[in-house]
């Protein structure tokens, strides 16, 4: 038998970034900065003898430990009144992976909740940086203190699925779902 949850919650914390909030006996986090969305690309290209490699961000995770992990690149939708979902996803592979792709590049890979933890909806997305008219550009970062140090590099399928990011492992998922070719 379900019991209905109440849709009214209870804040335990709340800061310009990170809210704890309680419904019932279940607490989780919300990104109030973001109303709670978010994005995250994986870029890919396609290497001789038709194997994937990946676009993939190396960065200090402080929740996941100290040192420098292999995760996604994402971004938070703050600016809901200037773009679309799409334009954040591009200005985050822009702004933290030094590629500007056009839209024809994009795939949509949907949307998920990364976290039974946490309320965000986070669209996915995987960019064909094969395409003609994907170039590099410099990698401008947000000049938040989270992004010094932080790169991005080109790593395998093996890598990638070694990483403990779950948004790395759902968007390869989706795209092996859409595309039988991937492979590592």
């Amino acid at each position: 038998m379900s019991k209905n949850i109440p849709e009214q919650f209870e804040t335990l914390f709340a800061s310009k970034w990170v809210e704890v909030r309680k419904v019932g006996y279940y607490s989780y986090s919300h990104a109030p900065w973001s109303n709670g969305v978010g994005v995250a690309v994986l870029p890919f290209r396609i290497n001789e003898g038709g194997f994937y490699s990946f676009l993939g961000r190396f960065e200090i995770t402080p929740s996941h430990g100290p040192d420098t992990k292999l995760v996604s690149i994402t971004g938070g939708y703050d600016n809901a009144d200037e773009y679309t979902i799409e334009e954040c996803m591009l200005n985050e592979l822009r702004e933290e992976g030094g590629y500007d792709a056009p839209s024809d590049a994009v795939i949509s890979l949907g949307y998920l909740r990364p976290s039974k933890g946490s309320d965000t909806l986070q669209y996915i997305f995987a960019v064909n940086l094969d395409h003609p008219d994907a170039k590099t550009c410099e990698a401008t970062s947000d000049g938040t203190e989270g992004e010094q140090g932080s790169y991005c590099e080109w790593v395998s399928l093996n890598d990638l699925l070694e990483s403990s990011d779950p948004l790395l492992h759902s968007m390869y998922l989706r795209i092996v779902l859409g595309n039988s070719n991937a492979r590592d």
